[in-house]
């Protein structure tokens, strides 16, 4: 969950359901997919914080790279990091995560309800 408070997608983050979209198949068919998944606080503190990881990546001593991270988090915002590490706020949005749709299908007619 890049871009959430917390590592990975952290226990703060909670169940959502993302809505549907109906695509229409072959013929005069459809097939409706339903996406679920989770939705996590961010900030950008959270955000800058997560793309300084990523740059990490490719550094030669990545884990001192990451620690240089925490600290530019620490001088730029101060304590309130370590709630952030935890997945707590405060926030300053919302980031939606879904997992693969759920589809089912394929139904007669199209999306529209014509044929």
């Amino acid at each position: 969950c890049r871009g959430a408070c917390g590592g990975d997608c952290p226990g703060t983050c909670t169940a959502a359901s993302l809505g549907s979209v109906c695509v229409d198949g072959p013929g005069c068919t459809h097939t409706d997919c339903a996406y679920s998944g989770v939705s996590c606080g961010s900030h950008a503190g959270c955000r800058t914080h997560d793309d300084c990881y990523d740059g990490c990546a490719t550094d030669l001593l990545p884990a001192m790279c990451r620690r240089g991270c925490d600290l530019d988090c620490l001088n730029a915002y101060g304590p309130i990091c370590f709630s952030w590490m935890v997945g707590h706020g405060p926030y300053d949005s919302t980031i939606n995560f879904s997992d693969p749709p759920a589809a089912s299908g394929p139904s007669a007619g199209n999306c529209s309800g014509s044929c």
